[in-house]
């Protein structure tokens, strides 16, 4: 059973998605490399730091050997680079290169556009107040913390 909130975000999170795989068709990457890029820049741009591949396998929920596969891929194409971290010479960071931050500009930009669109029917205060309940929310709530009882709870419904 759904409730109205998951059935609300996972509705606007699919139409974004669309959105940005629609933009993904016309470049030379499929669209699980575009997110995968998309993904690494923004934390590298965000977080200052590079991505380890099971990081990517977590996120992106596959295996760690497909993460392997399509970051070779990238690599090989010039896409992205995996260094050595400062922290930990045995652990390789993923980082995008020059070539993929030109594909990643342009997703923003039609991101930026697909945002204003999303919220052109509320007024200034409503996106203010929508901005910072979806920000309280977003860092109240960790699905990882535990997720086995989560999953545990949802035997009893």
């Amino acid at each position: 059973m759904t409730t109205p909130v998951s059935d609300l975000l996972r509705n606007l999170g699919i139409k974004m998605r669309n959105r940005g795989d629609v933009y993904a068709r016309g470049l030379p990457l499929t669209a699980a490399q575009s997110r995968t890029i998309g993904y690494i820049d923004y934390i590298e741009e965000h977080e200052h730091r590079g991505v380890i591949q099971r990081e990517l396998a977590e996120v992106s929920g596959t295996s760690a050997a497909s993460v392997s596969s399509l970051i070779d891929g990238l690599e090989k194409a010039g896409y992205v680079e995996r260094r050595s971290s400062a922290d930990d010479a045995r652990r390789k960071e993923i980082y995008v290169l020059p070539k993929a931050k030109g594909l990643t500009q342009g997703f923003d930009r039609l991101m930026e556009q697909t945002e204003r669109e999303l919220l052109a029917p509320l007024t200034t205060a409503e996106r203010a107040t929508l901005i910072e309940l979806l920000t309280r929310l977003d860092t109240s709530f960790d699905p990882l913390l535990d997720s086995r009882a989560a999953l545990r709870g949802t035997r009893d419904l």
